[in-house]
């Protein structure tokens, strides 16, 4: 298996730091009492925000894949000169 990049890393993390922030709005906002629901408003726009954040990463990774795929092919075929 290939190692990482650092910014294949780095992205890793903030994926991960994005899905935990999702499901957590989503608890605390079913944690959240009457007289609390004025939180609800914020804690639904951190909830779209690491949503967002997500998806981000995750075109991010898809691109980063198929670049590196196109480029390891590219190398992998042989060169087409003629032998002298």
């Amino acid at each position: 298996m290939a190692e990482l990049t650092n910014l294949e890393s780095k992205l890793a993390e903030v994926l991960g730091l994005a899905e935990a922030a999702k499901g957590a709005t989503e608890t605390v906002k079913g944690m959240l009492d009457e007289d609390e629901q004025d939180l609800a408003g914020t804690l639904e726009q951190m909830g779209e925000e690491a949503s967002e954040t997500v998806d981000r990463c995750t075109r991010s990774r898809a691109s980063s894949t198929a670049r590196r795929r196109r480029s390891s092919t590219r190398r992998a075929k042989p060169s087409k000169r003629p032998r002298r």
